[in-house]
């Protein structure tokens, strides 16, 4: 059963749009209310972190807190508890994978643990292809480093079929990157380099783990994580 509901949450993930917009959420029992409950990572490089910021949201009137996390392997990288969010807040919840030891399809699970009088647990989840790239667009490199002194990096995309490829590259939701340019068709064997920099007042003195993901739209919608860590800044 749990794989049956996890299938048709990736479906309805992948035929949502996430542009941005104000909505009104009708009354729920539920501990959260969570816009995004399921992420798809999509192709993950081999021996990479990517993450994922889950934004979930209180709608109650008193405050909530996450006192516990639940996550079925230590391949999942979770942020400290308790987490305590206000009436009407909107939380970001940081959740890491790293693809190393892994390969082919990986589903997980994630449980939050509440103190919610009723419904206190709630899941999200999160998909991936771990260590295998696709071999019909090139991402130059698969991953990217930024050091000190190092303000942008690039990153050239290829097609490498006769098909034109509708592209989009999403930031994650803490917004800490920016790209020179987020949707963009390639034709036959055409390429695109973008430049990538991090926000600099979102950045810390500690390293930090994000990803940017490509869209890639052709008869069907694929999806390829490209691994980011900043060093320093």
């Amino acid at each position: 059963m749990k794989k049956l509901i996890f299938i048709a949450l990736l479906l309805f993930a992948l035929g949502c749009d996430s542009k941005k917009e104000t909505i009104e959420y009708p009354p729920t029992t539920n501990s959260f209310i969570l816009p995004q409950q399921i992420w798809d990572f999509g192709a993950v490089p081999k021996d990479c972190i990517v993450t994922h910021h889950f934004p979930i949201i209180n709608p109650h009137p008193d405050t909530i807190t996450i006192v516990d996390f639940d996550a079925d392997c230590d391949c999942t990288k979770l942020p400290e508890t308790p987490i305590i969010i206000l009436p009407g807040e909107t939380k970001l919840i940081k959740i890491s994978f790293d693809s190393k030891t892994y390969y082919g399809t990986t589903n997980r699970e994630i449980g939050l643990m509440t103190d919610y009088p009723t419904d206190s647990l709630q899941s999200i989840y999160f998909t991936s292809v771990a260590s295998q790239l696709p071999v019909t667009i090139r991402i130059s490199p698969v991953s990217v480093a930024f050091i000190p002194g190092k303000e942008v990096q690039i990153i050239t995309i290829e097609n490498l079929v006769v098909t034109d490829s509708e592209c989009r590259l999403r930031i994650d939701n803490d917004e800490i990157l920016t790209v020179s340019q987020e949707r963009f068709t390639l034709g036959r064997y055409e390429k695109i380099e973008i430049e990538v920099r991090p926000v600099k007042d979102k950045i810390s003195d500690q390293p930090i783990y994000s990803s940017l993901t490509l869209e890639v739209q052709r008869e069907d919608l694929f999806r390829v994580s490209i691994p980011i860590k900043i060093v320093s800044y």
